[in-house]
């Protein structure tokens, strides 16, 4: 179609761009081609030609909608986009020192992408620096594997043991969408229409009547408070994805800290 919103790219895809957004739609090929077409073919390429009018106008006025009701508040967001809101973003500087790399080497996002591989795939009943070492190398790839001190993943397994031991479930890497109000999530928000928000939980123990829910963190701070304080939001949005999911209560709340080998309990 003639629209000056949309443009085609390479051989079957349809590019549709408004003020605020773009996504694509498949196309028929031989669109794409520029061959001719039966008069058949071409009927129904003029009702969807029309549909992609309509679509286009359609998306444009939902957005000046949403941008006139929410200020331009995005309409689906991640829990780590709700934690770089102001509130946040102070706290969000992070060196690697205390990791034993040079800032310029290798970044925080680096360090913690590698211990959260080595936590999704790691058994629980691993014991010491050498069963560690091993499962890891046989697992996991050499850059990843630089990044890791094999000492901390063994204090992590043994300071969850408490909680791993005889668990009758056992969730890791549980991804979500949540459909929540965007004051409920962001600090001093007034505005009450519903956003959609991504994440993944780290990790879900069930065990008995309990519920823990668990996230690994590599963050340089060293008081409890500051953590749970920068984490409070996203573990909130945690605890209502899973309870929607599970159909029980969460009954513990835990940060694990790599930077201080310990785990962290909000209050109840």
């Amino acid at each position: 179609p003639a629209e000056q919103n949309a443009i085609l790219l390479g051989q079957n895809n349809l590019k549709i761009k408004t003020e605020n957004s773009e996504f694509f739609i498949n196309v028929y090929s031989p669109i794409a081609k520029n061959e001719h077409l039966p008069a058949q073919a071409s009927a129904k390429v003029h009702k969807i030609s029309s549909q992609v009018s309509i679509l286009c106008d359609n998306i444009e006025k939902i957005e000046q909608k949403t941008k006139e009701a929410n200020n331009q508040t995005a309409l689906k967001t991640s829990v780590s986009r709700v934690m770089e809101t102001e509130d946040f973003r102070a706290m969000q500087s992070e060196s690697v020192t205390n990791f034993n790399f040079k800032e310029n080497e290798v970044t925080a996002s680096d360090i913690g992408n590698a211990y959260h591989y080595a936590m999704q795939i790691i058994p629980f009943n691993l014991k010491s620096d050498e069963e560690v070492k091993n499962f890891l190398q046989e697992n996991l790839a050499e850059n990843v594997l630089k990044l890791i001190d094999y000492h901390k993943i063994t204090k992590c397994l043994n300071s969850l043991s408490r909680w791993t031991l005889g668990a009758d479930k056992i969730i890791r890497e549980g991804k979500f969408y949540l459909y929540v109000p965007h004051n409920q999530v962001v600090s001093g928000s007034k505005i009450t229409d519903k956003i959609l928000i991504q994440g993944i939980v780290d990790l879900v123990i069930i065990k008995g009547n309990e519920t823990i829910l668990l996230d690994y963190k590599t963050t340089r701070q060293n008081s409890e408070e500051i953590l749970k304080e920068k984490y409070k939001i996203q573990m909130e949005c945690y605890q209502i994805a899973v309870e929607n999911a599970l159909k029980r209560p969460v009954s513990s709340k835990i940060l694990y800290s790599f930077y201080k080998d310990c785990a962290i309990l909000f209050d109840k």
